[in-house]
């Protein structure tokens, strides 16, 4: 097992190999134009790692071994390839109407593409019938909520308005983080009231959405989006980890937190400690770009030190099982004791392959 975290603030690169045995080191150099670090073992085979880019060239800072564990730190000169978001590799900004743009053809003044059920492929939203408008901001429509409860309450005028933003009219579709919000679609059928009122494909009865302010929502994880390209047809589909992924990132943005708790039905809570952000790191051979460096446990701790992390809820168990497999699949071996706490470390995606 290793790991190979990218330090972009120092320009280092932190490698830490499981189960080191060996006499001594004597080399560390770079193959693969750059993308793979190999380190020279006297009297073995050179243990080699792959990097999470490509690095025209290292130096080594230190080298020490550690409960059976080798830890390298090497200085990094220059990048020779820092790009990673491309056509096939994603972050918290997909489907919103850039990329959109971006990536599909036209027809006349407007862009083609279709939203379909991603279980039966049944068409249900063709862009040539509608106009699509970008939510202002990830999560506004659900910081509307905490707006509303903190509305002014003296009789000044204002030109703010506190109303619910949503489509204009049945011609319009509003893309948000993780959601499409549109007033009628005759591919859906609504089954339920009130908080319980979710919306059906018509041709498989797929969950797709939900009522929500008197609007329909649907889910784009429940979505594929389908599209044409030089070489044909492209599918298209979203990760639900990206909720997990805007939902964390906008809370630090906004307000500086960086420890949730998150309730996890039937099991413990789970406690994270977001270190760092954009952060890219290659476990186990696995290249994950642009990762939220966490440090994270699960269990039960005492009242005062819950307070100290910021109650998170992700209602949605597609989400939930997508972040705990994140969490559990890119943890390393290692661990940070902060008191009587013992945290694990791991990496959370937020630009994920389709």
């Amino acid at each position: 097992m290793y790991s190979v975290e990218y330090l972009p603030r120092l320009n280092q690169l932190s490698v830490e190999i499981e189960d080191a045995a060996f006499d001594a080191i004597t080399g560390v150099g770079l193959e693969e134009e750059g993308r793979i670090i190999t380190i020279a073992v006297k009297g073995q085979d050179p243990i080699k790692v792959k990097c999470p880019l490509a690095i025209e060239r290292v130096s080594p800072l230190s080298l020490k071994v550690q409960n059976d564990r080798l830890l390298i730190s090497l200085k990094t000169h220059s990048q020779m390839d820092m790009k990673v978001a491309n056509d096939s590799c994603d972050g918290p900004d997909k489907w919103s109407c850039g990329w959109l743009n971006q990536r599909t053809s036209k027809t006349g003044s407007k862009n083609e593409f279709q939203f379909r059920c991603s279980n039966c492929q049944n068409q249900l939203i063709d862009s040539l019938e509608f106009i699509f408008k970008d939510m202002p901001g990830d999560y506004w429509y659900e910081l509307m909520d905490f707006w509303h409860c903190h509305k002014p309450e003296n009789k000044q005028p204002t030109d703010k308005n506190y109303g619910v933003l949503k489509p204009k009219d049945d011609k319009t579709i509003v893309i948000g983080s993780f959601y499409l919000l549109q007033i009628v679609n005759q591919s859906l059928k609504l089954k339920g009231d009130g908080d319980e009122a979710f919306y059906f494909c018509e041709n498989c009865h797929q969950p797709v959405g939900d009522k929500f302010q008197n609007v329909i929502r649907l889910f784009k994880w429940k979505l594929s989006l389908t599209y044409t390209t030089g070489n044909g047809e492209a599918i298209s589909t979203y990760d639900p980890l990206l909720y997990a992924v805007n939902l964390f990132v906008t809370k630090i943005q906004s307000s500086a937190v960086r420890k949730f708790v998150v309730d996890v039905e039937g099991e413990d809570n789970v406690y994270l400690w977001i270190l760092n952000t954009d952060v890219d790191v290659t476990v186990n051979g696995r290249i994950l770009p642009k990762c939220l460096k966490v440090w994270w446990f699960s269990g039960k701790i005492t009242a005062n030190a819950v307070n100290s992390y910021e109650h998170t809820e992700i209602p949605y168990k597609e989400v939930m099982d997508k972040l705990l497999a994140a969490l559990r699949d890119n943890t390393i071996n290692s661990s940070i004791n902060v008191g009587s706490i013992n945290y694990q470390v791991s990496y959370i995606p937020t630009i994920i392959p389709t």
